[in-house]
């Protein structure tokens, strides 16, 4: 075999095994969702679990409606609220209560986060149902 052939060979074997590597990886992400239903499953089975409550609206992740389970358990239906580190409050746990009628004040360690906040919470902010720190000496 000469050196040419050694090339286009070792070329083949490369992208085969490429071809191989990603096949794994998508069998192995349907593998990983079919064992995260069977744990949901069981979660849903346990009426005192939270997770099969949770949905995403401003949250990051499925907190809002597990905040929503919570107050519905404990029967409350607004109150007050903090959140610490809101960035530009769009994406953060307190928002849909706040949409929901609570008081509250998000403390934002960046100062730049400031202006945009201002921006999209104006209504809110100046009707006080939100107060806004965005130094960080306020936060010490």
């Amino acid at each position: 075999m000469n050196d040419q052939d050694k090339i286009k060979f070792a070329n083949t074997v490369l992208q085969q095994q490429s071809q191989f590597i990603l096949e794994i990886k998508r069998n192995s992400g349907y593998l990983a969702r079919q064992e995260i239903e069977i744990l949901k499953e069981r979660l849903r089975a346990d009426p005192n679990r939270l997770e099969p409550h949770g949905y995403k609206v401003y949250s990051q992740g499925d907190e809002d409606g597990i905040l929503a389970e919570i107050f519905l358990r404990l029967n409350i239906e607004s109150g007050s609220l903090c959140e610490i580190g809101v960035e530009n409050g769009l994406e953060c746990n307190t928002l849909f209560l706040l949409h929901k009628g609570w008081r509250g004040i998000w403390l934002e360690g960046n100062p730049n986060q400031r202006a945009p906040i201002e921006s999209k919470f104006e209504a809110i902010l100046r009707n006080k149902r939100l107060g806004v720190s965005c130094r960080s000496s306020d936060l010490i």
